[in-house]
């Protein structure tokens, strides 16, 4: 008995020793072994169940919320996709790193990425994105030993930052594929998904739940369908014993205002909507917990670092790893918010903002003060009767800013290069001054209804609605004839009608304002390309070169001017540039081959042709560039082959039927020859020399001579060199010849021989 009794005595000490070790040391998280970051493009907050959001279809994201550190209160610096990213990426604000905007702007090598970091520490690195916003030449790749972008742009009808996407499934195909090959290593992966971002387009079955509930409904179709794609994140990691392991980061970049404020999307306000995104860490062996303290975005580059063990660089951001352990937490952290788009797309005053768990300041003509912790919607201005209470929001910001006032400006020009570009139409150079001060520049709030009928404007040119697009962006344009982007929006709309006079006008108009607006220089030059204007053309082309050096579009232009001049040196020399800038362009490198094959410099053409398939196995003439080569190497079977896929490809390809049947021709196959003439006619009715190869056909297989001669005849009229004038002359000779016409054959002889 007395045994029995020693032995509980001695369980139950053994008991308390746990719980009061367990009381007095709280179990710490495991060592991670790996780090997960998924960024969901354009993903509300308040749109997901574990937000509160009743409606929603989340389960995937709220599981994982209830699991690890779920962040009620997290802020992003700037409501747009890149810079956004790059603050992620930096530990960054935006004035620090210097991406300001979508496109035009560069994360600058002297940034460390978080990749950089993790890649130094010995993490094999891989990044999937889903946005050419997010592609490679805008400098985000730093440090990704992998990074699927590999958007070919010929392959969209319309090309425009936020307009080439894929979907989510092909790029989690993608990243499991580098995870397969990765998983025994320790790795950092960042998968994005661009989903949530417009148009709102959910696959099924999430299309046909959300289309009753209107615009709202599809962009919550499109978040559940994000939700599974986690879903199936987890499932891999589970299957693969990587659960336990990986530090798990979930998180938007921003969110989407759907109406709040007059905004239908984000980018042109930084209210809450927008700024205000969802933020869950699940860390190995952490307790589940929900954070009210406010946290920003930038602050994720150090709580990764510390999590994972890695030395983290001297960033802007903190590390949140005292939140995710739940240790004592007295910081009491400020978010910068700021948009910039109004003020470079439309000339209207920046945004910038200072945010606390209690009250928010906005920056702007017209200043504004919320008591966000109340006040969700930002409704109440509070600014005129609490003055005293914002103030140290203004003394802040303005010290936080002091050292970091520089706005991207023009760049010196000499005085000859200012008065050639003048001389040739870009006549806003004139005005060499920076921006005006933000003080003097419109409100955003008071041209909000200006800025929805541009974007109306831009989505009836979309759709190829003309009429209603030019009776919009016009009537922006009376009532405010300084916005720069709608001058860009009538010049396109004039330039899809081929009116180059008033394209050209529209956009000289935007150059008056901004004479270094990347977009209006590359349009106007892009208009006197089409007229013909090569020289004028080629000054915007370098001016845009000279301005954004690593924008590959100047440089590809300036090769196709090379090309209309026969200056193949000087064409490769660009095409090498802009393959170099741009890798994964297939019709950079199709048309580098296209160069090296008028040079007959076929070894190096033979790579450039392969490579461009091997990017976009439906880029134009590349097969086609092909087969010229294998035609000229007397490989007919080849060239026969690459020009039937050219045609399977592009049946329109007229050359590629002619070529074919000259092919067919010298193999002695008239049947297949007169074939191919013949498809050629048909695609083509003006291209005169099929006319006369189809005339040849038909006089060697004994057709109708008659036939023949009027192929001829109809073929002459349609001739547009007249080298190849000299063989209609000789066929018709043959044909009065053998109509037995001797006197009409000698003339028609004699012509041939003069033209020879």
């Amino acid at each position: 008995m007395r045994k029995i009794v020693l032995l509980l005595l001695i369980a139950l000490l053994a008991v308390g020793a746990f719980f009061f070790y367990t009381r007095k040391f709280p179990q710490k998280p495991q060592n991670v072994r790996n780090v997960l970051l998924i960024t969901i493009d354009t993903l509300r907050a308040d749109h997901l169940g574990i937000y509160g959001y009743g409606p929603a279809q989340t389960p995937n994201i709220d599981r994982l919320g209830s699991e690890g550190t779920l962040f009620e209160n997290a802020i992003t610096t700037i409501p747009l996709t890149l810079p956004a990213h790059s603050s992620i990426m930096t530990g960054n604000y935006p004035f620090v790193h210097g991406v300001r905007d979508n496109g035009g702007f560069y994360l600058d090598n002297k940034s460390q990425t978080l990749a950089e970091t993790m890649k130094s520490a010995g993490f094999h690195t891989g990044g999937f994105i889903s946005a050419f916003v997010l592609d490679r030449r805008w400098g985000i790749a730093q440090g990704f030993d992998e990074y699927f972008d590999n958007f070919e742009l010929s392959k969209f009808k319309m090309v425009s930052m936020d307009s080439v996407q894929r979907k989510g499934e092909e790029t989690l195909q993608h990243a499991f594929q580098w995870l397969d090959k990765n998983k025994d290593s320790r790795f950092f992966a960042w998968i994005h998904f661009y989903d949530p971002h417009t148009p709102y387009d959910p696959p099924e079955p999430f299309r046909s739940a959300a289309l009753r509930k209107g615009m709202i409904g599809l962009y919550d179709g499109e978040i559940a369908y994000s939700d599974n794609l986690i879903g199936r994140i987890r499932e891999y990691l589970e299957k693969n014993n990587l659960i336990n392991t990986t530090l798990i980061v979930l998180m938007a970049d921003h969110g989407e205002s759907l109406g709040e404020h007059e905004e239908s999307a984000h980018g042109f306000f930084i209210y809450d909507a927008t700024v205000h995104v969802p933020l869950i860490i699940k860390m190995p062996g952490a307790k589940p917990v929900k954070v009210k303290d406010q946290v920003r975005s930038i602050d994720i580059f150090s709580t990764i670092c510390e999590a994972s063990g890695v030395k983290s660089p001297k960033v802007e951001g903190v590390s949140l790893m005292p939140l995710v352990r739940q240790e004592q937490w007295d910081k009491k952290l400020v978010a910068y918010s700021e948009s910039y788009y109004p003020r470079f797309h439309y000339g209207w005053s920046e945004l910038k903002a200072l945010r606390t768990n209690d009250y928010k300041y906005i920056e702007a003509p017209d200043r504004e003060f919320y008591r966000v912790s109340e006040d969700f919607g930002e409704i109440r201005n509070l600014y005129n009767q609490e003055k005293n209470r914002a103030k140290p929001f203004q003394t802040e910001l303005t010290t936080l800013l002091a050292n970091f006032t520089s706005i991207p400006g023009p760049q010196a020009m000499d005085d000859d290069s200012l008065e050639k570009l003048q001389a040739l139409g870009y006549i806003g150079y004139a005005a060499k001054t920076q921006m005006p001060e933000s003080g003097s520049l419109p409100d955003p709030k008071s041209k909000i209804r200006l800025y929805n009928r541009i974007k109306l404007a831009q989505s009836f040119s979309a759709e190829g609605n003309t009429k209603q697009a030019f009776n919009n962006i016009q009537s922006v344009l009376q009532e405010d004839h300084a916005i720069l982007e709608a001058h860009i929006v009538l010049g396109n709309l004039y330039m899809k009608q081929k009116d180059y006079p008033d394209a050209r006008a529209s956009f000289q108009n935007a150059l008056k304002y901004n004479p270094d607006y990347l977009s209006a220089i590359f349009s106007l030059a892009r208009v006197y390309k089409e007229e013909g204007n090569l020289q004028a053309a080629k000054a915007g082309f370098q001016r845009l070169m000279e301005k954004d050096p690593r924008d590959s579009k100047s440089y590809f232009n300036l090769a196709e001017i090379s090309l209309e001049e026969k200056k193949y040196d000087e064409a490769i020399a660009y095409l090498k540039t802009a393959v170099d800038l741009d890798p994964q362009q297939a019709i950079s490198r199709n048309r580098l081959g296209a160069c090296y094959v008028e040079l007959k410099m076929f070894d190096k053409a033979i790579p450039e042709l392969q490579k461009a398939i091997e990017l976009n196995s439906r880029v134009p003439n590349a097969h086609f560039n092909l087969a010229l080569i294998y035609e000229e190497r007397e490989d007919l079977q080849r060239a026969s082959e690459a020009y039937r896929k050219e045609l399977e490809l592009f049946p329109e390809s007229y050359p590629a039927n002619f070529n074919l049947g000259r092919i067919y021709r010298k193999q002695g196959r008239r049947d297949q020859e007169k074939s191919e003439l013949e498809a050629c006619i048909r695609t083509n009715p003006g291209f005169g020399i099929a006319y006369l190869y189809l005339a040849k056909n038909v006089m060697d297989t004994g057709g109708d001579i008659l036939q023949a001669k009027s192929y001829v005849e109809e073929g002459m009229s349609k001739l547009q060199e007249k080298s190849q004038l000299p063989l209609a002359h000789y066929l018709l000779a043959d044909i009065y010849n053998r109509l037995g016409k001797p006197h009409e054959a000698q003339e028609h002889l004699r012509q041939a021989r003069a033209g020879s």
